[in-house]
């Protein structure tokens, strides 16, 4: 992979802090889990760049191959089943294109993106990813809870890039529910991890609780102490 570094605007010469952010773009022979895995995530604020480059940043991922679960994600799931029944709840992980063809797909994920994060601009750009193959469609029966947007190799990996759920179910903890679920789809058909993205304010602190099995990269590794990085959120 071929990186690149940028000056951030932020300098302080009496620290000694001189911070760069800290780029990839993935060369034929990398693998997307070499990248992940080095704590890269795919960039997409710049339209106008058709490479496909990573940032490096404070991801989080959860460890699939062992115990994943504790009490809090059980509350959660019972609570859940009293609403919706697992027998009733179908995932699937579809061809992009397939899904795309629906005509009221990216109307549907325009009106359900949370706190209004994206344009119909944006939408596309995303969409025309080359590493986004799939999307990952969770259903109610007929009614359509939710949609992935995924990047995923040969189940070693899987991160879920982008989630929209349905904002009009108005249920405490049916955001994380979702992703609980998915976690749990993706355990069961053998990923080695899961990726849910960067975690640096109280708003991802989420992202946290979701798995006793859960890490972050911190600028080196891997790192699975979790109470310093709860810690470092509440306090800023």
């Amino acid at each position: 992979m071929k990186l690149i570094f940028k000056e951030f605007s932020v300098i302080d010469y009496n620290r000694y802090y001189f911070p760069y952010c800290v780029y990839c773009i993935k060369e034929q022979e990398d693998t997307y889990n070499d990248i992940y895995s080095k704590g890269f995530l795919p960039y997409t604020n710049d339209f106008n760049i058709e490479d496909e480059i990573y940032y490096l940043a404070r991801s989080v991922k959860v460890d699939l191959t062992g115990k994943i679960w504790n009490y809090k994600q059980y509350n959660v799931f019972n609570k859940m089943l009293k609403i919706f029944s697992d027998a009733d709840l179908k995932i699937q992980l579809l061809d992009k294109q397939l899904v795309i063809a629906d005509a009221d797909f990216k109307k549907w994920c325009l009106q359900n993106a949370k706190n209004h994060f994206l344009t119909e601009e944006r939408l596309n750009y995303i969409l025309s990813r080359p590493y986004l193959k799939n999307i990952l469609v969770l259903k109610n029966t007929d009614q359509v809870l939710a949609y992935q947007f995924v990047v995923e190799e040969n189940n070693r990996f899987f991160h879920t890039w982008f989630s929209f759920y349905d904002l009009n179910i108005n249920i405490n903890d049916f955001g994380k529910w979702i992703i609980l679920k998915v976690i749990e789809w993706c355990k069961s058909n053998n990923y080695v991890d899961y990726y849910i993205g960067t975690c640096y304010s109280k708003h991802a602190f989420y992202k946290l609780t979701l798995s006793p099995a859960t890490s972050y990269f911190d600028g080196s590794t891997w790192n699975t102490d979790i109470s310093t990085l709860k810690q470092k959120l509440l306090m800023e």
